[in-house]
């Protein structure tokens, strides 16, 4: 297996995607939440999903499934739909992927988005358990995400 991207500072990356989002979302039908119900919430499930491209230590994963299982019973509470659920997670991908791809090799950014892709596939579906208010149990075994393409990461960290 390939080594992780260790080197990856993932409270600027959840910094940089929160505000990305922010102001993706400042319009209809987000508009109608407040500023805490629309995006405060983020960071948690943010750091749930930009962690495990970080590491492959077991278990980085169930947090990240637990907190989009909330996302999606937050949203359902706040009378959002099933839509604006998949949108969100749209745009949490899109601007993930901006904020991952900013200041890093086209390399590294197809490495972290090769990781990224089935963590927010994940998240999809256990938000949407949620928002349907199906039970935790019925949440599938987080499972681990695969190894950076091609040793690219650990390539540029040595020649670091």
């Amino acid at each position: 297996m390939t080594a992780p991207l260790t080197d990856l500072d993932v409270a600027a990356v959840v910094r940089d995607i929160s505000a990305r989002i922010d102001e993706v979302t400042d319009r209809a039908p987000w508009s109608r939440l407040s500023r805490e119900d629309r995006v405060d919430h983020l960071p948690p499930l943010l750091t749930a999903l930009i962690t495990p491209l970080t590491t492959d230590q077991v278990g980085a994963n169930e947090r990240l499934l637990e907190e989009a299982y909330t996302h999606g019973t937050h949203r359902r509470e706040q009378q959002m739909s099933e839509e604006i659920l998949l949108d969100e997670y749209y745009i949490l991908r899109d601007q993930a992927y901006r904020a991952l791809r900013t200041g890093r090799s086209m390399e590294t950014a197809i490495a972290l988005t090769y990781r990224l892709d089935p963590a927010i596939t994940e998240a999809t579906v256990a938000s949407l358990l949620g928002f349907h208010g199906a039970g935790r149990d019925r949440i599938p075994a987080a499972r681990p995400l695969p190894a950076t393409t091609l040793g690219v990461a650990t390539r540029e960290a040595e020649a670091r």
